[in-house]
């Protein structure tokens, strides 16, 4: 919208220029030049994101119906939103899928949630603490809904997704493997210290339910996966092309340089 109503005032001012003041500037080229020439110059300090304005975690997902879905961080809630484009997202239709309870081990600090299509279902893995907040214990957990639109239906609750080790775990995602097997894929801690996150995998006997033990994948080493301690590799994303599996993350705080 805001392209075409520029579009229309340069229109406006362009034949206002020609029809009315020709006598000054003589042929359209210097009309145009005369208009160059008074334009105001462009703030370059300001920026305007068409995808979403705020909201940390951002995760999203073009599935087979067409529509764009997308979930971010909101802190005591999973909300959903969805949307025909990419860049109207944060405009689009938005639904409140499940409300963190006032007990038990997910009540605060809900993180990151990601919202799947696995096995014609939809899941939501996103990770949350216990009521004291204390962020040591963070866990990952899992809600599903069976109707093929995760607008329609209820999410219901499936439990903490796990290892049998139990530690820390935040940025849980899942990859659907070409053979059909899945995997979950974290950021966790090596023991119950904040010292450093790494990035761990294990193989899923279901959607909701880890069947192996982890294994390291990515532990923070380089210069920019360590320069604010504690040392943090996280938000691990998959994508598959040709037959290539990859592994993307994000390495040390969002909160350095």
């Amino acid at each position: 919208m805001l392209i075409w109503i520029f579009w229309i005032g340069f229109l406006r001012a362009h034949a206002f220029y020609t029809e009315e003041t020709k006598q000054f500037y003589g042929d359209d080229s210097n009309v145009q030049n005369s208009e160059s020439k008074s334009q105001p110059a462009f703030n370059v300090d300001t920026f305007y994101n068409v995808i979403a304005q705020d909201g940390a975690d951002p995760w999203v997902y073009k599935h087979t119906d067409g529509w764009y879905y997308s979930t971010k961080t909101t802190g005591g809630d999973v909300r959903i939103w969805r949307s025909r484009t990419f860049t109207s997202m944060d405009a689009g239709e938005s639904l409140i899928v499940w409300r963190s309870p006032n007990s038990g081990a997910a009540c605060r600090a809900v993180w990151a949630p990601e919202l799947h299509f696995v096995q014609s279902r939809w899941y939501i893995y996103f990770a949350a603490t216990t009521c004291d907040d204390r962020n040591e214990n963070h866990r990952m957990f899992v809600i599903e809904n069976t109707n093929a639109d995760p607008f329609i239906g209820t999410f219901t609750w499936k439990g903490q997704i796990t290892d049998a080790t139990n530690k820390w775990a935040i940025d849980g995602t899942v990859l659907q493997h070409p053979s059909g097997q899945l995997y979950f894929i974290w950021s966790g801690w090596e023991g119950n210290v904040d010292e450093r996150q790494i990035l761990y995998i294990a193989q899923m006997s279901n959607p909701w339910t880890i069947s192996s033990a982890r294994v390291e994948i990515a532990r923070p080493i380089y210069n920019w996966e360590t320069n604010h301690f504690p040392y943090i590799n996280e938000g691990p994303q998959v994508t598959i092309r040709n037959n290539v599996i990859s592994l993307v993350y994000s390495a040390s705080g969002s909160w350095t340089n």
